[in-house]
């Protein structure tokens, strides 16, 4: 059936919140048929499985514009109109209200009964009306208040408007003042069958219930809801406003007159209690009446005010009473007075001295804030500075590093005869094989999760996955972290062909690409590592490289990121940069291929999980790459799993003694990656500043002797 725009459906919905107390969406309860003449609800089950595909049935609605002005919604129900939406069938269309462009409609689920158990509570139901109820919420118009179990599933109940009530602080009681002359309310025996219990909500003790059928049934006689005490005190301020009594001097005998008659007066009361009433209430309305004349309420002290303090005579008295005894006091007064008006001459004297002391404190205090500034700035103007002496010389004590090695290098090969290179040996590692009817994508994820890499933070396996299939579409040749150059080539490897991949390191002055290949072909590999090309800037061989036309896909090893920047940017429109940042590799697999089972039969392997790397310093993780956190973290946990197994004494030196063994590392990682400032920095935050200056100056002082 095709949905038109003319086709709108009618829910009642319930108001569901955030935990601040913002409207999240509303939960749809029940739909409205208007042809219905008894029950117009067609109620849902909250608990049915939910087709989230089916534009005929959502569990929700939502609309940014309607939950915004969800404050002009009487109660937590409301009326909603809607239209199926087949392009999102979990999100319909809602017919906004309050949006001028629609025609306007009713919200207000009218007929709606809500249904609040007390039958917890053994006091009489006025009783627990007077005192006030747990409730949370905002009620429906109705409430239908359950005090007693009938029999088997049956109920006794009253219904009251909801108006009738005050809600504060999640209780709810009866008004104290209605005037609706008002005593007793009918009863109701329901079938506690007919009571739907609605989802909780976050926060809420009880759950909200609503009564199923459209109306109530006959009713059953009434019950009392409030005390007559309340009903007497009610009654006689209902007395009072409808008699116009005015209360001048000349009429003030007139008070006791008014409670003889309120008492005296039962077509009065029967008026306000709205039916006759019997000898018992006439009697128990005459005592309250009697114990308020004497009771000390508002009432009675506004009417007893208004009245004396219109007496002239009687106020003048009482004047000259006080004024007469009081003499002697206000003399005394008047002497504290002056004396309090003395000290307040002398304090403003004072303070008057130290405004003046004030303001030139805060002219010495602006100048010296001026100054201040200037000095800050001088100081950052100097940091700057330093730091790009300290950079240029970074930069220049490096590249005579790296030109004395490449001289060196290059003078041992020129010297060695160069007949062959070596053959290419298969790396070291399992991997899954490709296996029939998987698609590479599974295959290449499973191999590098196999390798032992871990994604971390906002990126996964599947965007590295994905990633190295599209460079495969467009290139053969790769330029990859070192720490990740193997476990990357092998999982490649293994998805083409089954099979590892192959490694040859080539001489630092090797040119010939051909030779390369040549031996590559000598092998069955689809994917081979070279070494030692971009490491020692081998342009030439890298150039040949990417003309040859090879069929295999060569993986270049990146050992020094910061070499990049000194190659011909003309290479980098054949060979492209797989981006690793995000994440890490676990070396242990490569030590264990290096390593014979026996010689580590004595040491537990210590299994890397990303998520572990936040027990390391936080300025580390800020500062320096995923995966130099690696091996510093694994090392701590071997110390930790070894202080394990020892008692005090021995857990108390380990503890100092791991973190001693590793600052150096750490000291280092931070130098290299981040410079000698922040080095310093992270010393003052681990407390090792002196370790740190002496390591700086031994790092100075080789890379002096070095150049």
């Amino acid at each position: 059936m095709a949905w038109g725009q003319e086709y709108i459906r009618e829910s009642i919905c319930m108001v569901r919140y955030n935990h601040d107390g913002t409207v999240n969406n509303y939960l749809r309860l029940a739909d409205y048929d208007s042809q219905a003449s008894d029950i117009p609800f067609l109620w849902l089950d909250p608990g049915r499985w939910i087709d989230k595909n089916d534009p005929d049935d959502p569990a929700t609605l939502y609309s940014m514009s309607i939950t915004s002005n969800s404050e002009r919604f009487s109660n937590d129900f409301v009326r909603l109109r809607w239209r199926p939406n087949p392009s999102k069938p979990d999100r319909p269309t809602v017919i906004d209200p309050f949006d001028f462009h629609n025609s306007s409609y009713d919200t207000n689920p009218r007929g709606l009964i809500e249904v609040v158990y007390l039958t917890d509570n053994n006091a009489a139901l006025s009783e627990m009306l007077s005192v006030g109820f747990e409730y949370q919420g905002r009620p429906a118009e109705r409430i239908l208040l359950v005090y007693k179990r009938h029999k088997k599933n049956m109920l006794e109940a009253t219904m009251l408007q909801s108006n009738k009530f005050e809600f504060q602080n999640g209780r709810a009681k009866l008004r104290k003042y209605m005037h609706d002359g008002k005593v007793t309310a009918p009863c109701f025996i329901i079938n506690e069958d007919d009571v739907l219990v609605l989802p909780r909500q976050f926060g809420e003790k009880t759950a909200r219930m609503l009564y199923s059928k459209a109306a109530l049934p006959d009713s059953k006689g009434t019950i009392p809801i409030r005390p007559f005490e309340d009903y007497a005190d009610d009654y006689l301020k209902w007395y009072c406003d409808q008699s116009s009594f005015n209360y001048s001097k000349d009429e003030r005998q007139r008070i006791a007159a008014l409670f003889k008659e309120t008492i005296n007066s039962p077509t009065t009361l029967e008026a306000y209690a709205g039916k006759p009433l019997d000898e018992r209430d006439e009697k128990l309305y005459s005592h309250s009446v009697q114990r308020l004349i004497h009771a000390d309420d508002d009432l009675m002290n506004r009417i007893i005010i208004h009245v004396l303090a219109a007496d002239e005579s009687f106020h003048r008295k009482c004047l000259d009473v006080v004024l007469t005894s009081k003499d002697q006091e206000i003399e005394e007064r008047n002497k504290t007075l002056q004396q309090i008006e003395n000290r307040i001459r002398e304090k403003n004297i004072m303070l008057s001295s130290l405004k003046q002391r004030e303001a030139d404190d805060e002219a010495k205090h602006a100048k010296s804030v001026e100054e201040l500034s200037q000095l800050d700035q001088q100081i950052k103007m100097t940091r700057r500075n330093e730091d790009e002496v300290l950079k240029e010389l970074e930069n220049n004590v490096a590249l005579k590093i790296g030109l004395r090695s490449v001289v060196r290098n290059m003078q041992a090969a020129t010297d060695s005869p160069i007949d062959s290179i070596p053959l290419p040996c298969p790396l070291s590692g399992a991997s899954k094989k490709a296996e029939p009817g998987v698609e590479a994508g599974g295959t290449l994820i499973d191999n590098l999760e196999d390798s032992g890499i871990y994604a971390i933070g906002e990126t996964s396996t599947e965007k590295l996955s994905d990633g190295l299939l599209a460079t495969m579409a467009a290139t053969r040749f790769l330029a990859v972290d070192s720490s990740f150059c193997c476990s990357i080539a092998n999982s490649l490897s293994f998805m083409i062909s089954g099979k590892p991949a192959y490694h040859v390191a080539v001489p630092i002055d090797w040119t010939n690409a051909d030779a390369v290949l040549e031996k590559a072909n000598q092998v069955d590999c689809t994917v081979l590592v070279i070494d030692n090309i971009i490491d020692t800037m081998n342009e030439g061989l890298l150039f040949s490289l990417v003309r040859s036309g090879t069929d295999k896909t060569i993986v270049f090893p990146i050992g020094a990121r910061g070499n990049l920047k000194l190659l011909a940017p003309e290479l980098w429109e054949r060979i492209f940069y797989v981006p690793t940042d995000g994440f890490m590799q676990d070396p242990s697999d490569e030590m264990l291929a290096q390593y014979k089972a026996k010689d580590l039969s004595d040491i537990e392997q210590v299994e890397f999980k990303p998520k572990n790397k936040e027990s390391l310093d936080e300025n580390l993780r800020d500062t320096l790459p995923n995966n130099a956190l690696v091996l510093p973290y694994k090392v701590l946990e071997a110390f930790r799993r070894n202080g394990t197994k020892a008692d005090d004494q021995q857990k108390r030196k380990g503890t100092s003694d791991f973190r001693q063994w590793t600052t150096d590392h750490l000291l280092i990682l931070v130098y290299a990656f981040a410079g000698p400032r922040e080095m310093m920095v992270f010393a003052e935050n681990i407390d090792e500043v002196n370790r740190a200056e002496r390591l700086l100056r031994r790092i100075d002082k080789d890379a002096a002797n070095e150049a």
